[in-house]
């Protein structure tokens, strides 16, 4: 499975996107690996939610944390107005066989940059943030790649 097959099923979504005149992404991407059956398994997934600037409706549905330009927030830390309106939610994960952790992390941060290139959302969605609860790839983008800046999560 190559690196670009998520990013090329959404492409037909982009129509879509533009259409709920999204203004901002934030995307949460994990991997992880396991033994099944005593074969080694890897795999990502990615959490992403699109925002657009109308006024945020329907909080009541988020019971702990609230959605904002970087993320999902605690309601205690969210300043009134700072709460973004959801426009889309969407889901990708895939399994990349007897890889390791470390790959399977890294996996979900190239999906994730292949879904904002190569499908043209860098072109009108002005905000990208991208959570990860992978210090690997934290220190690995933010060593190696200079105009990035990621932050890690700490998933509970």
């Amino acid at each position: 499975m190559g690196s670009k097959s998520a990013a090329i099923a959404w492409n037909s979504r982009i129509d879509e996107l533009k259409e709920l005149k999204v203004s901002g992404a934030v995307f949460y991407s994990d991997g992880g690996h396991r033994a099944v059956h005593f074969k080694p398994r890897a795999g990502y997934g990615l959490h992403v939610y699109f925002y657009n600037d109308e006024k945020a409706e329907g909080l009541g549905a988020f019971k702990l944390d609230y959605p904002t330009k970087n993320g999902y927030l605690p309601k205690k830390q969210v300043e009134k107005g700072g709460a973004v309106n959801i426009a889309k939610i969407l889901n990708a994960y895939g399994n990349i066989g007897g890889k390791t952790s470390q790959v399977a992390e890294l996996e979900a941060f190239i999906q994730a940059a292949h879904i904002f290139i190569d499908t043209g959302l860098h072109n009108f969605v002005g905000v990208f943030a991208l959570r990860t609860d992978s210090e690997y790839v934290v220190k690995g983008i933010n060593d190696y790649i200079h105009a990035a800046k990621i932050v890690k999560n700490k998933y509970p």
